[in-house]
């Protein structure tokens, strides 16, 4: 029933996935502003490891288009490395999707509205928003967004279901569609 109501929820919002409002209301206490991402700004996806010995899968979404994927084994050696590029109106696409979801300037970790961090929690995804500038002394260099198993509201799971989309929205190589949240 609590997928039912969640699948009509985002029908409702729109075929084509949330509006940005809607999911940045999702985010936090609903009511940061949303900010673009940086130009030296990337994003990764980090999946864990878990219990039924599937390795971590890390998606990194670089500022010029260049994607990474890598999985690792529960001790953090690298298992499998894939790299492509989007096409530049994806990547826009791709980085306006990411923004709803940056933690606002002067918060370096970011929940899903009504969440509250837990320490030694496994999440069930990271976000990890990283300055890859040299040069920027001083500005946030890394932010994280915590989907965490001890939450599981309404708010999580739209979030957690943009973030499907964004991994269905890339090339399915066999590293890609080894994890599905």
């Amino acid at each position: 029933m609590k997928k039912l109501t969640i699948a009509i929820a985002v029908l409702l919002v729109g075929c084509d996935g949330s509006s940005p409002s809607n999911l940045r209301e999702a985010m936090g206490n609903g009511h940061a502003r949303l900010v673009p991402l940086g130009t030296n700004e990337s994003v990764t996806i980090a999946i864990p490891s878990n219990a039924k010995g599937a390795s971590s899968l890390s998606l990194e979404f670089r500022p010029d288009g260049i994607i990474l994927a890598e999985a690792r084994d529960a001790i953090g050696r690298l298992v499998k490395a894939e790299r492509f590029r989007s096409a530049s109106s994806q990547t826009s696409a791709l980085r306006a999707r990411f923004a709803v979801f940056r933690p606002p300037s002067g918060k370096e970790d970011f929940l899903p509205r009504g969440c509250s961090y837990t320490y030694d929690a496994s999440d069930t995804v990271t976000l990890v928003f990283a300055n890859i500038a040299i040069d920027r002394k001083g500005a946030d260099q890394i932010k994280f967004v915590h989907f965490q198993t001890t939450c599981q509201n309404r708010w999580a799971e739209l979030g957690l279901m943009e973030i499907r989309a964004i991994i269905a929205s890339l090339p399915q190589t066999a590293l890609i569609r080894s994890r599905v949240l």
